[in-house]
């Protein structure tokens, strides 16, 4: 039986006098691909922005490993192994793809200072490793020949493919994609489903917000359907696809679900 990753339990958050998320929970266990659906503003962003601590929810709880995360800063938590992506990419544009790339790296030995001087030998080392495994990972996603273009000269399915690649360099656990598939054409999509199946079989964790219900159906294993903050249901891509409260809402009918 897999362990416990991720328990979200009652989470709730305000905007004023506006409810985004409220008394929300869900639970994954290791290696599951879960989707997030729901309209426009049911509150799917507001939740992963709690879970990966640029939110603190008003109350509830998140356990990651069976650690509580509530009020720990972002990066903190990105170092524990949980990583997101965002809607639209946050690419360095004015440095190349593999800047990008080595940038992301966690915990470097030249990002102190004295082991620049003391420890040159170390850090150079390190620097080509870290280089080795840029490149390597851009060649996985089928950037390779681009590592040395600027950032901002990649396709906007192209910059989702380097975001998914840098998360990469923080060694996550599991990843949180915020609408992968989004203005990506087709074959980059075929091509980010392909990765993110391999990922899966290595052992990462995924949380996915999507509102393509074929790529939910091909990739999840459980799917959980916000509507005004709320998890209204959750189930199989087949039960929450044939649920009539959920085709009338988001859906647009039987026809959109398949």
């Amino acid at each position: 039986m897999r362990d416990e990753i991720l328990k979200v339990g009652g989470v709730s958050k305000s905007f004023g006098g506006m409810t985004a998320v409220a008394d929300c929970s869900l639970a994954m266990v290791e290696g599951e691909i879960s989707g997030l659906i729901g309209p426009n503003g049911a509150g799917k962003s507001t939740l992963f922005e709690m879970i990966t601590g640029d939110l603190i929810p008003d109350s509830g709880s998140i356990h990651f490993l069976g650690k509580s995360i509530v009020g720990l800063p972002s990066f903190r938590i990105a170092r524990m192994g949980l990583v997101r992506t965002f809607q639209i990419p946050r690419a360095l544009n004015k440095m190349t793809v593999l800047e990008n790339m080595m940038l992301a790296t966690q915990n470097q030995e030249g990002e102190k200072i004295w082991n620049v001087f003391l420890r040159p030998r170390a850090v150079r080392r390190e620097e080509e490793r870290t280089r080795d495994r840029a490149l390597a990972l851009l060649e996985f996603f089928s950037l390779g020949t681009m590592a040395d273009e600027y950032a901002g000269a990649l396709s906007g399915g192209q910059k989702k493919l380097l975001a998914m690649a840098r998360t990469l360099m923080a060694d996550p656990k599991m990843l949180l994609l915020d609408e992968p598939f989004a203005g990506v054409n087709p074959t980059l999509s075929k091509r980010l489903l392909g990765h993110i199946k391999e990922l899966r079989e290595g052992g990462v964790t995924f949380l996915i917000i999507e509102h393509g219900i074929p790529y939910v159906k091909e990739l999840c294993d459980t799917v959980f359907v916000m509507n005004k903050g709320e998890i209204m249901t959750s189930g199989t891509p087949e039960e929450v696809t044939s649920d009539e409260r959920v085709l009338e809402a988001y859906l647009g009918g039987m026809d959109d679900a398949h």
